[in-house]
């Protein structure tokens, strides 16, 4: 079976370090980025085959927030295929095709592992292709 990549978005260290950490244990390769511009960032530098198969996204973070984020992906019609899962513990958000999901914080490490597991199964056209 083909290694997943998720993106983990996330600005509190220690949260973006469990979230990898749990990822990696459970077979997923993970890119991590403190916020969405270095997020945004990553993603344009990334060749097409490399890209994630699901997003991680907190909303609120310094220098370019989750919904920046999700606005410059929705510019771009090779980011805006890669699946979103907000976990926010609040924040507003405007409704977007990229969001596959929103989890609330404090979340259940299961729980985000069910929703991913959803995600890239639902996501079977390759977004690679």
């Amino acid at each position: 079976m083909e290694q997943k990549t998720i993106l983990i978005v996330e600005d509190d260290e220690s949260l973006r370090d469990i979230y990898s950490m749990f990822l990696e244990l459970e077979n997923y390769k993970v890119l991590t980025a403190h916020n969405g511009k270095v997020a945004l960032d990553l993603l344009q530098s990334l060749p097409r085959t490399l890209l994630p198969d699901c997003i991680i996204l907190d909303l609120m973070m310094p220098v370019m927030d989750g919904n920046g984020l999700l606005k410059a992906m929705g510019s771009n019609p090779v980011l805006f295929k890669i699946p979103v899962i907000i976990c926010s513990a609040f924040g507003e958000f405007e409704v977007s095709k990229q969001i596959f999901q929103i989890i609330n914080k404090p979340l259940k490490l299961d729980d985000l592992k069910e929703n991913i597991e959803r995600c890239t199964n639902h996501n079977q056209i390759s977004l690679h292709a």
